[in-house]
């Protein structure tokens, strides 16, 4: 399923660059398409150096702009801040539907609805019911991600959510499949966001909590080294001393991650929804950690395959950003997804 919220921001204008504000790093993508196929004019990665914590993130947002000539960016929320549920009614007049959707979002919010913003997109009608996916999100946060672009030269054109942008990109990329069901797992630094997604149901939507920082903590914590020292090992995919140790350690440490998602994958099953998932596609900046995907696959029944969405995305001919694409294409998902929704504002 596609999804094309409308409200939380109305403005489109094209040149709009996909700006993922994350907790570790910022990334920045620009593309442009022609006859459905996408291109890449720039991408940027750039760490957040949490030892200067009062300008740290924008200074992140501002070394990804300063190399283009972006002035427009589609931003997003994810975890606590947001909610993505979907919904079911009864038939409905028209003019009373979105009254009862936002009924249901004050029901499912776990924030107070008066200081959120919610949105919602409604799936194909049947005879006997109405049914869609709602997004409720803080006011303060959406202000909070539109200030710090404001103040890197960039205005906020357009907001979206984590999971959903990451769905919207393998969708528009890979096409609808007709074999079974979407699963994506995005591992990043804070969170971690499960997607499962069939044509014919709401998507299901989980930002879980766990996530590179505390699997890294930990294992530097089994390893006896400091967790700074792990996450370069991690990020440089340096060879360990012992590496039976390491193993063993990356194993206890992602154990709650797996079972959370074969929590929500049991979730889904028994809901009657999405239950033929053979495949998940995994992505994020934790995805391409060495004998991380090999762990998955011993652990979960449906096969693990790194995704990357720049393999259907030509690569630009400048080199930078061509280098930064070919060393962190699995964890540019969002920052790509969200560049997509320009070309998409009015579609399905």
């Amino acid at each position: 399923m596609k999804t094309n919220f409308k409200r939380m921001f109305g403005l489109v204008e094209e040149n709009v660059a996909g700006l993922d504000i994350g907790s570790s790093a910022v990334k920045m993508v620009q593309l442009s398409r022609e006859n459905d196929c996408y291109s890449a004019r720039y991408a940027a990665v750039v760490p957040i150096d949490n030892s200067v914590e009062s300008k740290s993130v924008l200074n992140a947002i501002s070394g990804c702009v300063k190399s283009s000539d972006q002035k427009l960016a589609a931003c997003s929320l994810s975890g606590p801040d947001v909610v993505v549920r979907d919904f079911r009614f009864p038939l409905l007049p028209q003019d009373e539907i979105e009254s009862a959707i936002q009924f249901e979002a004050a029901q499912v919010s776990p924030f107070d609805i008066e200081q959120a913003e919610f949105d919602y997109q409604l799936m194909p009608q049947t005879n006997e019911h109405i049914s869609g996916v709602l997004v409720a999100a803080k006011k303060n946060q959406i202000e909070h991600k539109c200030g710090l672009s404001k103040d890197a030269g960039l205005e906020c054109v357009l907001m979206g959510v984590d999971g959903l942008e990451i769905l919207n990109c393998f969708t528009e990329l890979e096409g609808k499949k007709t074999d079974g069901t979407t699963a994506i797992l995005n591992v990043g630094y804070h969170f971690s966001n499960l997607i499962i997604s069939d044509d014919t149901n709401p998507p299901f939507i989980r930002d879980i909590n766990y996530a590179g920082k505390i699997i890294t903590d930990k294992i530097a914590q089994e390893m006896g080294v400091s967790a700074e020292t792990m996450k370069f090992i991690l990020a440089e995919n340096r060879i360990v001393e012992s590496q039976k140790a390491f193993n063993i350690s990356l194993a206890k440490a992602c154990e709650a991650l797996i079972e959370a998602v074969l929590e929500s994958t049991r979730y889904c099953s028994i809901n009657s929804k999405n239950t033929n998932i053979k495949k998940i596609h995994l992505c994020g900046g934790f995805s391409q950690t060495s004998g991380f995907i090999e762990l998955l696959n011993s652990k979960l029944s449906a096969k693990v395959v790194l995704w990357n969405p720049f393999e259907k995305i030509k690569l630009p001919q400048e080199q930078e950003s061509r280098n930064v694409i070919e060393k962190n294409g699995p964890s540019l998902a969002v920052a790509a997804g969200l560049a997509m929704k320009q070309f998409n504002f009015y579609g399905e």
